[in-house]
């Protein structure tokens, strides 16, 4: 067990679901139902399943933690790329996408860094 808040990579995800839940406030419900806020709950997901992983009494759980993390970044990227092709222009669009990218590498070594570490153990 760890405490996420020693991760660059959970401060990062912070930093970008506060960013994407600014974004979100631009896209009007009534022009695309539900997408702000499938949006907003995929980007709070992902340093919420960093935090549940790592925090996990468990060390066999934080892999597939790690892995819901990444798969809710993959999703975030979704509803992003949905946003812009139904004509909602986000101008950090690539910026944000990058940093997406970015934390998904950082949670892949973490995840096997993390498997490798279970099976040594």
């Amino acid at each position: 067990m760890q405490n996420p808040a020693n991760l660059e990579v959970y401060h990062r995800a912070l930093d970008l679901a506060a960013r994407v839940h600014r974004i979100t406030r631009r896209i009007p419900n009534s022009a695309s139902p539900g997408l702000a806020s499938q949006l907003a709950r995929a980007a709070a997901s992902v340093p919420a399943n960093i935090a549940e992983g790592v925090g996990h009494p468990n060390p066999g759980r934080c892999p597939f933690h790690l892995g819901v993390a990444i798969a809710s970044a993959f999703e975030v990227e979704a509803h992003l790329q949905l946003a812009q092709k139904l004509g909602h222009r986000i101008a950090e669009f690539g910026e944000v996408l990058d940093e997406l990218d970015q934390i998904r590498r950082m949670l892949y070594s973490l995840r096997a860094y993390r498997e490798r570490r279970l099976k040594n153990d």
